[in-house]
């Protein structure tokens, strides 16, 4: 039975992809858990709350900081690779690295700007200007800095990922996340400031990793005297990258919009209550990531070569494994999410996040049993579905939030509900477009 496992875990890249990338997820999930005790304790709930209001702008800029290439290019790649054509698929990587580079200088350029409209429009509301106005200037003098490096941090994932180089993947982000935690306990007396300058040390630190071992593998692989470009390629990268962007905008908005909202109209320690019981109820949602990243080139090859039935299968299977794992954990925590608090904070300072994390925490099991669908219609070709269902529930959260939160003045518990029932008919109008593309015969490309 042992030996049975062990040659499938060789022989299948889904299995071993999953299992090294879920390790690394597991570590990343437990840093994470500990970053955010240090720094809630460490600050309070009213300096928390206001942290959180910070990291909802930055969200916004990380969308900047990548525009969603990677996405792009592993969808793109996977796809030539699944056709047999190495020299375009090294073209298109090859192609992405340039525009990292061409766009990173944009970026630098424009997000300076960007920032000074956000804190103009902060102070503007007259709440927390003390701690978010400087912390955002300091955060963005010191970001642009660093993100021509974290852009091109994230397309080198992205070569990694099509080349199914889990292990060296998963390697190289507990490393960054191990750095996030080391720079937290070293700079965590800065307060608000010290938080943000680990964050971008640990995007420095990360973006060198993975550049320096994506470089080894092109010095060695792709030559640039073996690749070819075609303006084909060029016009599906262009495609995927305008629809992933768009999405990936969206979807700032869909993890954000709530706490810039929340904390507009209320203030910061309702934020910091919401911020925890959030990242609690969206833990369970941690454990779908590896499945995302393993799925998207493994069923890109499944549907370019025609397999349609293989394609659900193996989803099949993914959302029963999901399901299986997840539906415990959903039920434990509910249960004693009130103790774990107490004895995760030593006191009741944030028992108020357990109403968010009972409300939430169904919602996002659906989500997550359900987190395949964005792989699958990228790999069928169909990137304008994600970025209208992320617009979508962008539309509704935010609707549903200034409901919950301005007009009923239902504060961190109107947030909550207001998230999950947007998150709810989402998911909902999302079936309906990813199960007509399930059905259907093998052999249709």
């Amino acid at each position: 039975m042992f030996g049975q496992l062990i040659e499938r875990f060789r022989r299948s890249p889904l299995i071993r992809g999953t299992v090294i990338l879920s390790i690394e997820q597991v570590v990343r999930s437990v840093v994470l858990f500990v970053v955010m005790l240090i720094v809630s304790k460490g600050l309070g709930s009213e300096r928390y709350g206001a942290l959180g209001l910070v990291v909802g702008v930055v969200g916004f800029f990380n969308v900047f900081a990548s525009l969603r290439l990677n996405q792009a290019l592993v969808r793109v790649a996977s796809a030539l690779l699944a056709d047999g054509r190495e020299r375009r698929a090294r073209g298109v990587i090859y192609l992405s690295y340039a525009a990292c580079v061409a766009l990173g200088i944009i970026a630098a350029l424009l997000l300076p700007l960007l920032s000074g409209v956000v804190i103009a429009l902060l102070r503007k509301t007259g709440r927390d200007v003390a701690f978010t106005y400087p912390a955002l200037n300091n955060f963005i003098r010191f970001y642009v800095i660093v993100l021509p490096i974290n852009m091109l941090s994230a397309t080198s994932a992205a070569v990694l990922q099509v080349e199914r180089r889990y292990a060296a993947l998963a390697l190289s982000g507990i490393v960054g996340i191990l750095s996030r935690l080391l720079f937290v306990l070293l700079l965590i007396a800065g307060g608000i400031d010290g938080v943000l300058k680990a964050y971008i040390a640990e995007r420095f630190l990360t973006g060198l990793i993975y550049g320096v071992i994506v470089m080894w593998i092109m010095v060695r692989q792709y030559s640039l005297f073996s690749l070819s470009l075609r303006m084909s390629d060029v016009r599906e990268l262009g495609r995927y990258a305008l629809n992933t962007t768009l999405s990936s905008f969206f979807r700032a908005a869909n993890e954000f919009a709530d706490l810039i909202i929340l904390g507009v109209f209320v203030g910061p320690s309702p934020v910091a209550y919401y911020r925890i019981g959030r990242a609690f109820s969206q833990a369970i949602a941690k454990i779908a990531i590896p499945f995302s990243r393993v799925l998207l080139p493994t069923l890109t090859g499944l549907l370019k070569g025609g397999y349609l039935s293989s394609a659900r299968r193996v989803v099949t299977k993914a959302s029963l494994a999901l399901a299986g794992v997840g539906i415990p954990i959903t039920v434990i925590v509910m249960v004693f999410v009130a103790p774990i608090l107490r004895f995760c904070y030593g006191s009741d300072e944030y028992q108020a996040a357990a109403y968010v994390v009972r409300i939430l925490m169904p919602c996002f099991l659906i989500l997550t049993i359900l987190s395949w669908y964005q792989a699958f219609v990228l790999a069928a070709g169909r990137p304008a579905i994600m970025t209208f269902i992320n617009f979508f529930h962008a539309v509704l959260l935010v609707l549903f939030c200034l409901v919950g939160v301005g007009l009923l003045a239902g504060g961190y518990i109107g947030a909550a509900i207001a998230t999950g029932v947007a998150q709810l008919i989402t998911t909902a109008v999302y079936s309906a477009f990813v199960m007509p593309l399930l059905r259907g015969k093998d052999g249709a490309r």
